[in-house]
């Protein structure tokens, strides 16, 4: 069996805190039995588990919502180069259309001069 316990160095104020927590709390509770800790401890590794497999969900969700998004701002600047190609045409075929239209009136004023 693969040792699971290790000696903790508590010496640190916050460890001793939670300590001494644990202590009081298994004392007051009559909690003294391995059998007793042992469940107790079951059942925080459960909770712990069930902590991690959320974390590890909403870190898929966010990385999901980030390729959706990035997606879609490829999307809008795709289409934003495209209507700037599309009003740039537009552009020239004004352009074409009116030196068009002033070619057809010095045309047109030709002939009735």
């Amino acid at each position: 069996m693969t040792k699971q316990y290790a000696d903790r160095d508590i010496t640190s104020e916050e460890l001793m805190d939670l300590y001494m927590t644990h202590v009081d709390a298994m004392t007051g509770e009559d909690l003294h039995s391995k059998s007793d800790i042992a469940a107790e401890l079951a059942y925080r590794d459960a909770r712990i588990k069930d902590l991690e497999n959320q974390s590890e969900a909403e870190a898929l969700v966010s990385d999901s919502y980030r390729d959706e998004r990035n997606n879609a701002l490829e999307r809008i600047i795709s289409l934003l180069s495209k209507l700037e190609m599309q009003q740039e045409a537009y552009r020239s075929l004004n352009k074409e259309l009116d030196n068009a239209l002033e070619r057809e009136s010095l045309l047109t004023d030709f002939r009735y001069t």
